[in-house]
């Protein structure tokens, strides 16, 4: 019978904390930021168009794209990785804070379209130097046996922070509307959090230092870059699994667009399109780490079909039968599908690349991706917008052709060893 190590025990305990912490913090921020039906709706009342609400995940994806692979070089040649990871979730919280000052001073005036569009592309590239460094470190401070119990409390608590961060912004949206001080209060209060609880990843450990680890020698961002490429594209599982990821950024794009068809085509309450549609998505993400991540239930590849299953459900039910039910259901769905993918995505990076540092895989993938993840919501955006005589059927057509590609992700994910 074996006995576990205490230190090792208190270690899992003492980073699992540390993380989670951070995520519930920013969770109770993200429904503000990213994937969020309050942002779509907002930019909508300040003016903008179909095509640029998306832009709005295009900035996250060219970011991430280019940012992340300066991000990717940075940590990859830092043994301890910590006040990095601190340092770049810093970034994006002055941004929102930024901004938030500027609807304070002067509302929605002539060029508030404009100013926000240049704080959330630095948001963006704030985002995109984090994630590498982020996930990577998630799969540096554990083992493999506990990567997956790790992360799945630390997205259960991202769901809780978001659940709470989507009420109080429907709560908000019913009482003040989505006037210029509510929007300065909302990116206010998400840039203090986003700050203040990156401080959480303190109570993180990392690994012993490797008496073995040398900084590598080509100090050059080219080299770097070239050995990545190398790397990245003889691995051709690693490709496949990037290709899966076909269903993601349908999802995204329905995300980024359905609280709008809801409120103009079938009167949906604005307080709900901007809140509630996000707490149920969020409900629908805290099932999936639970039963999926600490339950452990299915197979990582069954995982990822039920993924597929879920948000291929979700998008044609609000393509044929939509209503406030539908959207309610389908927003759960939705949620389940990306809990899953957030679940799967830094371990099985980490298992396909076969290297015991995975950064430069996880600052690739993005730029790989790139001509679907910022082409794919751009076109959508201009798809609606030359659409718009259809009515209701330009978001319904939409979401059509978007679960045909859910159904093409299949072909990559069959050929996927995970």
């Amino acid at each position: 019978m074996s006995v576990q190590n205490p230190r090792i025990n208190d270690h899992f305990k003492r980073s699992t904390f540390g993380i989670s912490a951070v995520e519930f913090f920013w969770g109770m921020g993200l429904p503000v930021v990213i994937e969020s039906t309050f942002l779509q709706l907002f930019v909508k009342s300040m003016g903008a168009t179909s095509l640029i609400i998306g832009l709005i995940p295009s900035f996250l994806f060219i970011s991430q794209a280019f940012f992340g692979l300066f991000a990717a070089y940075w940590a990859s040649r830092l043994q301890h990785k910590r006040t990095a990871l601190i340092m770049s979730h810093c970034i994006p919280a002055a941004f929102n804070i930024l901004f938030a000052l500027y609807l304070f001073r002067f509302g929605f005036g002539d060029h508030v379209l404009a100013v926000f569009l240049i704080t959330y592309g630095l948001f963006s590239v704030g985002i995109g130097l984090v994630l590498p460094i982020w996930q990577n470190y998630l799969v540096h401070i554990f083992t493999p046996e506990e990567s997956l119990p790790a992360v799945s409390v630390m997205m259960l608590s991202q769901s809780a922070g978001r659940l709470i961060g989507s009420f109080l912004i429907a709560r908000t949206v019913a009482s003040l509307a989505l006037t210029p001080q509510a929007g300065g209060l909302f990116f206010l209060i998400c840039g203090l959090i986003f700050f203040a609880s990156s401080f959480f990843f303190l109570f993180t450990r990392e690994p012993e230092p490797d008496p073995l680890w040398r900084r590598p020698a080509d100090g050059r961002f080219r080299g770097f870059m070239k050995e990545s490429i190398s790397e990245v594209f003889h691995n051709r599982n690693f490709l496949f699994f990037l290709g899966t990821d076909l269903e993601f950024y349908a999802v995204i794009v329905v995300l980024s667009f359905y609280a709008n068809f809801a409120a103009d085509h079938l009167e949906v309450a604005a307080g709900l399109a901007a809140g509630g549609f996000v707490g149920f998505n969020y409900a629908g993400q805290f099932l999936a780490n639970w039963f999926l991540g600490i339950k452990k239930m299915l197979t990582l590849k069954q995982k990822a079909y039920l993924s597929r299953g879920a948000s291929f459900v979700g998008v044609v039910s609000l393509a044929l039968f939509p209503s406030t039910v539908t959207f309610l259901g389908a927003s759960v769905l939705l949620g389940l599908s990306r809990a899953i993918r957030s679940l799967l995505y830094p371990p099985v990076v980490k298992i396909i690349s076969g290297k015991k540092d995975a950064t430069h895989f996880f600052g690739m993938a993005p730029l790989v991706t790139l001509p679907v993840s910022g082409g794919l919501s751009l076109v959508s955006g201009l798809y609606l917008d030359l659409m718009a005589p259809w009515g209701e059927w330009a978001y319904r057509s939409l979401f059509l052709l978007l679960a045909a590609l859910i159904l093409g992700s299949l072909c990559f994910l069959r050929k996927t060893e995970f």
